[in-house]
């Protein structure tokens, strides 16, 4: 395994036994989104997704942020906003002291992360990044993780 694989494995530890998959259609929305399928994918994350994944290849794979312990290292707010201006976003959350980092996504939105240098409990995280999301006004965007816990064996959304 490259170092670089090696490094995002680390950053964006989480479920080992399931992965999200995006694999686009080629139509892209009137607002800029690209159109697609995703799902969940009931297998362990192979060194090659993550290749394949940082070297802007599809499908996308999608790291569930719970561990089996229902522990996270990092949440995520996922803004599907188009037209979106990144600087303003992350010059919001500057001016609110709030340590999360600021990314483009694969189809154009915005992924907002927040990490942590200790596994946290995932119910507390999952109602703190939704409370964070609706005090930047992002109340009404995707955060990850979806839940307070596992629902059960090979049910992760």
């Amino acid at each position: 395994m490259n170092q670089r694989v090696s490094q995002f494995k680390e950053i964006f530890s989480g479920l080992e036994r399931a992965h999200g998959v995006f694999q686009p259609n080629g139509k892209v929305k009137e607002n800029g989104k690209r159109e697609g399928d995703a799902w969940i994918n009931k297998k362990p994350v192979e060194d090659i997704l993550w290749e394949n994944h940082l070297a802007g290849e599809w499908p996308s794979l999608g790291i569930i942020p719970i561990n089996e312990k229902n522990e996270c290292r990092w949440v995520a707010i996922d803004v599907d906003e188009y037209p979106i201006d990144h600087v303003s976003i992350a010059q919001k959350i500057a001016g609110k002291n709030l340590p999360f980092i600021v990314t483009k996504s694969k189809s154009g939105g915005a992924h907002i992360f927040l990490f942590f240098k200790e596994y946290v409990n995932a119910g507390i995280v999952h109602h703190k990044i939704r409370d964070l999301a609706s005090s930047m006004g992002l109340g009404h965007c995707e955060v990850f993780p979806k839940q307070e816990k596992l629902l059960r064996e090979g049910n992760e959304s």
